[in-house]
């Protein structure tokens, strides 16, 4: 089974979620180890790169929602979402955190340079 994986560098949480992924895992091991990396690390940033071709589930756009408050919370400014298309706008909409500034590109090399900046 294809998998998620991530990286904190420099204060920035990289994470991918390839294509075939199974959905589950947003609200399950990934969004456990979202919550671990958040109190271990002084994070500013996040960068997710999305390659995830299906549809988002309700419970899918509700982990992602969750995980922009809890980021907010633990004083991260910036998150930028790397995907294609419609997923990229679909992902944008349905996160909208107060303190937590959302940018979408599909190029992976524009969202580390936002966060960064």
């Amino acid at each position: 089974m294809t998998t998620w994986s991530v990286d904190v560098t420099d204060g920035v949480m990289v994470w991918r979620f390839p294509d075939g992924m199974n959905q589950e895992e947003f609200g399950q091991s990934a969004y456990e180890r979202f919550t671990e990396l958040l109190d271990e690390h002084d994070v500013h940033g996040m960068v997710t790169e999305v390659e995830i071709t299906d549809a988002f589930s309700a419970e899918t756009f509700e982990v992602w929602e969750r995980s922009g408050r809890e980021a907010a919370a633990a004083g991260v400014e910036r998150w930028a979402v790397v995907a294609e298309g419609i997923k990229s706008l679909s992902l944008k909409s349905q996160v909208s955190v107060a303190d937590l500034d959302i940018y979408t590109t599909e190029e992976f090399d524009e969202a580390m340079a936002w966060v960064d900046g």
